[in-house]
């Protein structure tokens, strides 16, 4: 997932790649941007 959203993937298309919702994708991004400390 992280190569998706690293070339600039929307979450629609990364879900739709791995047979994933879209609420998935959110989630484990929002989870890894919070561990990183990313704010924007």
């Amino acid at each position: 997932m992280l190569q998706h959203h690293a070339a600039g993937r929307r979450n629609r298309t990364i879900a739709s790649a791995l047979n994933i919702s879209e609420n998935t994708v959110k989630f484990y991004v929002r989870n890894l941007f919070s561990r990183l400390d990313v704010r924007s």
